[in-house]
């Protein structure tokens, strides 16, 4: 029987979903794979089938997004650990599954462990490890203020750049390039992940929802994978996706900082530079509906 089950959701990448099937396979921890297919393309579907025929996968009716996908793989599995990895990711080879999962299983006040993601250029993916996006954390990094003292809590709250980048231990969220988790935690949830987030926002959501139940997000240095980023989108962030965002941060807000708190300044400036910058991408985004 499996140890741990990856979730892994595809949209149109077949090359780069290769190479993290690739790494998989060298693992000796027993595991089971489920690919959500966003993209519907007969590249993807072909390569998988030729060359990972144990791996299942779903079709899944149009481009429902990361959360839905994510969702529907996960209920396809049954093993005790899931790991939810982008299709843009690869293992190294000194990385080792079955300790992975031997950490959550050790200790069940953790609820998510992430691992150490570093991109193409060697740099760390400063979204493995970070703090709750609260309004003013936010607004300073959209301004760049934590590139003026890059270890202060004031200006460096989301990116917790106080926390050194091979430090261990508790951080507020992970990104969703690579999730762990016990499927026990996952299922007494409501839902994995908020299928009314389409594209991010939705890893912030359930780190949220986990720490409320009392559980700690665990960012662990020694697991370390190669992040591509931006994999699904040929190397940026298209015009969809953008929209996309500031959509997402609108409900994420929406949601998290109800009531009272909307009447602080700094949710105020943040929620104008979200509308704006939201309008300035769906702008965008009808231009090139219009060209095509």
């Amino acid at each position: 029987m499996a140890i741990v089950d990856v979730v892994i959701v595809a949209y149109k990448n077949a090359d780069q979903l290769k190479k993290c099937l690739s790494s998989l396979a060298n693992q000796s921890c027993e595991h089971a794979i489920y690919v959500a297919d966003n993209g519907h393309d007969r590249e993807t579907k072909s390569m998988v089938e030729a060359l990972f025929p144990e791996v299942t996968m779903e079709a899944m009716n149009g481009n429902v997004g990361f959360g839905a996908a994510s969702n529907l793989a996960f209920s396809l599995g049954t093993s005790p650990v899931v790991l939810f990895l982008n299709p843009d990711t690869s293992l190294r080879s000194e990385f080792d599954l079955q300790a992975c999962a031997s950490l959550l299983e050790s200790d069940g006040c953790i609820g998510l462990v992430g691992a150490k993601l570093v991109t193409a250029s060697g740099k760390l993916d400063h979204a493995c490890k970070r703090g709750e996006p609260t309004p003013w954390r936010s607004i300073a990094y959209a301004f760049k203020l934590n590139k003026i003292a890059p270890k202060s809590r004031l200006f460096s709250g989301y990116l917790f750049g106080w926390i050194d980048e091979d430090s261990a231990g508790p951080v507020e969220a992970i990104n969703g390039a690579f999730m762990m988790a016990t499927r026990t935690m996952l299922a007494s949830l409501d839902y994995v992940f908020d299928p009314r987030f389409w594209m991010y926002m939705e890893d912030l959501d359930l780190c949220r929802r986990v720490r409320e139940r009392g559980l700690t997000v665990w960012y662990e240095p020694t697991v370390s994978v190669f992040h591509a980023k931006a994999g699904t989108e040929a190397g940026r962030r298209g015009a969809r996706t953008t929209s996309a965002f500031y959509r997402s941060a609108m409900l994420y807000y929406g949601k998290w900082y109800p009531g009272a708190k909307r009447a602080r300044p700094d949710w105020l400036v943040l929620m104008a530079l979200l509308w704006i910058r939201s309008r300035m991408a769906d702008r965008q985004l009808k231009q090139e509906i219009v060209a095509a």
